[in-house]
């Protein structure tokens, strides 16, 4: 009588099947996450609302990187630090 598992019978078969009950294992495990994942981020209700910045602060900022590129670059090291510190 060969048992279930046919171990002796066919032992190349049998690693086969388990590599294959693996796999399909992995598959589905894989597939639960990912609607674990959807379900959560289908929770997510939060949107921000985003403005654009006021003209005065573009002006701000546009002034402030003109006068980045026009300093010497002789008072800073490697690291952007003044090297007086």
């Amino acid at each position: 009588m060969d048992g279930r598992l046919r171990v002796l019978s066919e032992p190349e078969e049998y690693v086969e099947r388990v590599q294959f009950q693996a796999k399909l294992r992995e598959a589905e495990s894989a597939r639960q996450k990912k609607l674990r994942e959807e379900a959560e981020v289908a929770e997510c209700t939060f949107a921000p609302a985003v403005h654009e910045a006021p003209a005065f602060v573009k002006r701000i900022a546009r002034s402030m990187e003109i006068s980045r590129q026009q300093q010497p670059q002789t008072n800073r090291t490697k690291g952007g630090k003044p090297d007086w510190k």
